[in-house]
């Protein structure tokens, strides 16, 4: 667009102008970051209250993006950052709070690049050649969003993050609100490998559920020859446990195989075999937890999608209700959201809500979640002490190369699944639900424990 904007004024001569305005959201210089830096590259200079030096709220000596400027007290709370904000000058260490925005704005000096500011407020240096002006306003000066309120913004994304490993409301923040491009906490990370795990395997059983799960999430990823499945359970604040990993590889009559993408009836296994599952708890003895979402991948290989769309009807002819069944599809686009609404078959060309529907993934900001999730801390994922080493190297088969996630071993089940079964619980919104009187689908039954192992 911009390219085509320039051609558009030639008509006008020096009088021709193409004024581009964006939020910079990419981390890689391309965008609008690649324009300002293809200009003269203007940041705002303000003068220090106190010491009477200028200086660039936002940004550091190296001319880069910085939070070091916003003053909070060490691990405060949102309110207490709201509070207490207030932006610091780096030469002194004076304090400015939103009565003195105002006037730092008035005296404020865009700086070129290559240029520097006297006290008097006069530019020092040979500006950059060329005739276009480019300006990075950043977020801590706005004059409509009080310090203390950026600060709790900031705080409170920054522990959902710590707690979830969930990147979309800080990078919004970051982007939005500061006026700075996020960089993914994956990117330049160093990657995952399977012997990562060897001491981080807790103490329970597998296809046992220990104390503290909520509900059960099982996903299926369709292979050529099989059915890779995982069953894990959630807390209600988003901790997991990993419950089961097995591959239904023929039938359950123990006679021939499996096809998925070319029979229909093999699909009938994942019934009895997966949804209907219920698993023993760990520390109530009877009891058991059925299965409360199961997420199926439709895409891949030909006929795939097809015989999902069959199996779905199979299972609702069944009794299975809609809930418990998500039908997913992988969206290209690394922007797309991380659960997208549903998409219904029509019926007259209208959606039809009762009818077959799937949901589309953003599979790049899953995967920048679980990477977090995988790492110890809150809302960190558990492993049982008998989980075979072979899910680890699938789990560990992707690493993130120059913003892109890439597959670096063929056999990567586990990490699908996974990814699978983060969507499952940020579908169900956990954080909304009264677990005093949980929901139907996440409440104990009783079992004969020894059949349901």
């Amino acid at each position: 667009p911009v390219e085509l904007l320039e051609r558009r004024v030639t008509f006008f001569g020096k009088d021709g102008k193409v004024l581009v305005a964006s939020s910079p959201s990419r981390s890689d210089n391309t965008g609008i970051i690649a324009l300002w830096r293809d200009g003269d590259q203007r940041l705002l200079a303000v003068k220090c209250r106190e010491c009477g030096e200028y200086w660039t709220p936002g940004f550091g000596e190296d001319r880069k993006p910085t939070l070091s400027h916003l003053y909070r007290p060490e691990s405060c709370d949102e309110e207490t950052a709201r509070r207490e904000a207030r932006l610091v000058c780096p030469n002194c260490g004076g304090l400015h709070g939103d009565r003195d925005k105002a006037a730092l704005l008035r005296a404020g000096v865009w700086v070129p690049a290559g240029m520097s500011v006297d006290k008097s407020g006069g530019l020092i240096g040979t500006p950059p050649a060329g005739r276009k002006r480019s300006y990075w306003f950043n977020g801590l000066l706005n004059p409509f969003v009080p310090i203390g309120d950026l600060a709790a913004q900031l705080t409170a994304a920054e522990r959902h993050f710590e707690v979830s490993g969930e990147e979309t409301t800080l990078r919004t923040v970051t982007n939005t609100v500061l006026g700075i491009p996020y960089r993914a906490a994956a990117d330049g990370a160093e990657p995952l490998v399977a012997d990562d795990f060897d001491d981080r395997r807790d103490a329970y059983a597998v296809r046992t559920v220990p104390a503290g799960v909520a509900y059960l999430v099982a996903t299926v990823d369709v292979q050529g020859n099989r059915f890779a499945v995982l069953v894990r359970g959630f807390a209600a604040d988003g901790e997991s446990w990993a419950i089961d990993r097995f591959d239904i590889t023929a039938p359950a009559r123990g006679e021939g195989d499996i096809r998925p993408a070319e029979r229909s009836e093999d699909w009938q296994e994942l019934l009895p075999r997966v949804m209907r599952r219920v698993y023993p708890l760990a520390d109530r003895p009877g009891w058991g937890m059925p299965v409360a979402v199961t997420v199926i991948d439709t895409g891949g290989m030909d006929g795939v999608s097809d015989k999902a769309r069959e199996f779905w009807m199979f299972a609702r002819r069944e009794g299975v209700p809609a809930f418990q069944l998500m039908m997913i599809k992988g969206a290209t686009l690394t922007t797309a959201p991380m659960v997208g609404r549903p998409t219904y078959a029509t019926v007259d060309g209208k959606p039809n809500k009762r009818a077959y529907h799937w949901w589309m993934l953003g599979t790049h900001e899953l995967k920048n979640t679980l990477f977090n999730r995988l790492q110890p801390g809150p809302g960190a994922l558990h492993f049982p002490a008998a989980w075979e080493k072979r899910w680890f190297e699938e789990l560990t088969a992707e690493e993130k190369r120059k913003g892109r996630w890439e597959r670096i071993r063929r056999a990567n089940e586990s990490w699908d699944l996974e990814v699978y079964a983060l969507a499952a619980s940020l579908r169900l919104a956990p954080e909304r639900i009264d677990w005093s009187n949980p929901p139907v689908w996440a409440r104990p039954v009783e079992i004969d424990t020894a059949r349901a192992k």
